[in-house]
C-alpha cells in the first residue's frame, strides 16, 4: 500500500473477530470454501451484511464472508467495551492452554508478551510489544516484591536484576489474578495459571525467584498505552 491507500484502509468501517479462531468463507453457502483463517482481534474491512454474515475485504482486496455470530462491527464493539480487571481475567482465561510460540501474537501461537498484548487489546488498549518494553509503561506497583499491593490485571515481570557490569534483563511477563491463591497467568510452554504461594500445587518457584516487579496499566494515563476508546472518534 502507499500512504493514501493505507489511510483509506484505516479510516474504513471494519469488523473485529471475537472468537479465538475461525474462517472467512468465499460465499454464504452451507459448505462454502475457505478464503483464509482468522483469529481473535482480527480486523477486516466491512462491505455489507445480512442476517447471518458480514461481507468483508482484506487489505490485498480479497473478499469473503464472516459469520455474524463470530464478529461484530468494530465501532460498536469499541463503544460497548467496558475495560475492567474482570474482563482482563476473562479474556486471559479464554486463551488458557493455547500453545507457546516465540514471536507469536495470536491464538494459533503466542509468546509471553504477545499474550499480554492480546489480552489488553481485547480490552481496548494497544500496549508495547515486548516484555522489556512493557515494563517501562504504566505505574510501578509492588516495590517491596511481596505481592501485597497488586490488583487483578497488573503485569508481573521476570528476569535478572542489574549488576555493576550488566543491565537489568526482562525476559518474561504474566498477568496477576488478584485472588487468595496468588495466581497469575502467563504463556510459558503454553498459556497456563501458576501461583506465587508455595503452599499451592501449581507454585512457580522458578519465576518467583526471578520476579522483578509489576506495573499497573488499567486506569493509568501513559503515552505508551494507547486507549482505543479515546483514539477512535465515533
Amino acid at each position: 500500500m502507499n500512504k493514501g491507500e493505507f489511510d483509506t484502509w484505516n479510516a474504513s468501517k471494519k469488523i473485529i473477530f471475537t472468537k479465538n479462531f475461525g474462517y472467512v468463507y468465499n460465499s454464504k453457502q452451507q459448505n462454502a470454501a475457505i478464503v483464509s483463517d482468522i483469529t481473535l482481534g482480527g480486523l477486516l474491512k466491512y462491505l455489507s451484511e445480512d442476517a447471518s454474515f458480514y461481507e468483508v475485504k482484506y487489505p490485498d482486496n480479497r473478499t469473503g464472508f464472516v459469520k455474524k455470530s463470530e464478529a461484530v462491527v468494530y465501532e460498536n464493539w469499541l463503544k460497548n467495551l467496558q475495560p475492567s480487571k474482570e474482563n482482563v481475567e476473562k479474556v486471559a482465561k479464554k486463551l488458557e492452554g493455547f500453545p507457546y510460540l516465540w514471536g507469536g501474537t495470536s491464538s494459533k501461537g503466542i509468546d509471553c508478551s504477545g499474550f499480554t498484548k492480546m489480552v489488553y487489546l481485547m480490552n481496548g488498549f494497544v500496549i508495547p510489544r515486548d516484555a522489556s518494553q512493557q515494563i517501562n509503561a504504566g505505574k510501578q506497583v509492588d516495590e517491596k516484591l511481596n505481592f501485597e499491593n497488586l490488583e487483578k490485571g497488573d503485569l508481573l515481570f521476570f528476569g535478572t536484576e542489574a549488576t555493576e557490569t550488566k543491565k537489568r534483563r526482562v525476559v518474561h511477563v504474566g498477568i496477576w489474578f488478584g485472588n487468595n491463591k496468588q495466581e497469575f497467568i502467563h504463556a510459558s510452554g503454553n498459556v497456563h495459571i501458576s501461583s506465587m504461594d508455595s503452599l499451592q500445587p501449581h507454585f512457580d518457584a522458578f519465576n518467583k525467584n526471578r520476579y522483578l516487579g509489576s506495573k499497573r496499566y488499567l486506569g493509568i494515563k501513559d503515552k505508551e498505552i494507547i486507549n482505543l476508546k479515546e483514539e477512535f472518534k465515533f
